[in-house]
């Protein structure tokens, strides 16, 4: 799963720092302290945001110093993880008992798996993106199925949206979700399904732009520095080259292993001095300001690093 510091810049707006001051070598920390000095206004978003709100409400961490279970965070990421399976309970009571005992049984086996689970205790924006793919999946097999009605279109519609305003890199899909929709209803003989379906797909659009636009430059700069150096570089057998093909100096190699926060990268500098002026910012070698495209002749002449993204 990526990291692109999503778990900081959440728990730091609500003013929330680890209770243990040793968290950094540690897999998991459950308790967090609330320091108001500690508050970061970050400028990322994400609907990640609303879940850790609910969570921060429920535990009633109110006073200066209260610690916040993060287990909290993980009941309510449990129930919207909860609410999709017994989608997908209802999704398949059409099918044979074997057919729908295989589903039910394959899809508690996946999603159950602590890969996944683990990252429910967590303020990580994957997790939302997650939930919302696994909710929208079960809404869209009862669409299929049984026809669009008003409960599973608006449903399908908030778990997309979930899905899609996770954060900018899961909101690029978000025109298929829309054109799901689009599709399914616009032959419905009832008005008011197909004004529906419209009106739901041009709010996913929406999303989509409004996601892309307000994502600030330096968080798609450090999205772009991790996977050059923590993956494409790092599995290169001549990552000086494949460096100068996407645009960067070979002298670069320096920083195979390194991701967008350590100190002293290039890309850690607006992450650090945020409100440095944009002409500063750009001085970083190409690595923010370059091109996402740049990287799709690499593509093409090395399909197979695009294992190296999402490794089997």
């Amino acid at each position: 799963m990526a990291d692109n510091g999503d778990f900081a810049k959440i728990a730091r707006r609500l003013s929330l720092v680890p209770a243990d001051p040793d968290a950094g070598s540690k897999y998991f920390n459950a308790d967090y302290i609330l320091s108001r000095e500690s508050r970061l206004e970050s400028d990322f978003r994400s609907f990640e945001e609303w879940t850790a709100d609910l969570a921060f409400f429920l535990s009633r961490t109110t006073k200066e110093g209260n610690v916040f279970n993060i287990r909290w965070l993980g009941a309510v990421h449990a129930l919207i993880l909860l609410i999709a399976f017994a989608l997908i309970l209802v999704a398949t009571r059409g099918l044979t008992t074997w057919a729908s005992a295989g589903v039910r049984i394959a899809i508690l086996w996946i999603f159950s798996d602590v890969l996944y689970v683990s990252h429910l205790n967590s303020f990580y924006s994957d997790t939302a993106a997650l939930l919302g793919l696994l909710g929208s999946v079960a809404l869209a097999t009862l669409i299929i199925t049984r026809g669009p009605q008003v409960a599973t279109v608006l449903g399908f519609s908030l778990f997309a949206i979930l899905l899609i305003a996770s954060k900018a890199q899961h909101a690029l899909w978000g025109f298929l979700p829309a054109l799901f929709l689009f599709l399914t209803t616009r032959k419905e003989r009832r008005l008011a399904i197909r004004r529906l379906g419209a009106g739901m797909s041009a709010l996913l659009l929406a999303g989509v732009i409004m996601v892309r636009a307000i994502t600030p430059a330096h968080y798609k700069g450090e999205a772009r520095f991790n996977l050059i150096f923590r993956k494409l570089a790092k599995a290169s057998t001549n990552p000086g080259r494949d460096l100068q093909e996407l645009g960067l100096p070979a002298s670069d190699v320096q920083y195979i292993g390194h991701t967008a926060y350590h100190e002293g990268t290039p890309a850690a500098l607006p992450v650090v001095c945020r409100f440095l002026p944009p002409d500063e910012l750009s001085q970083n070698r190409g690595v923010l300001s370059a091109p996402s495209s740049d990287r799709c002749p690499h593509y093409a002449r090395r399909p197979a690093d695009l294992g190296t993204i999402h490794p089997v």
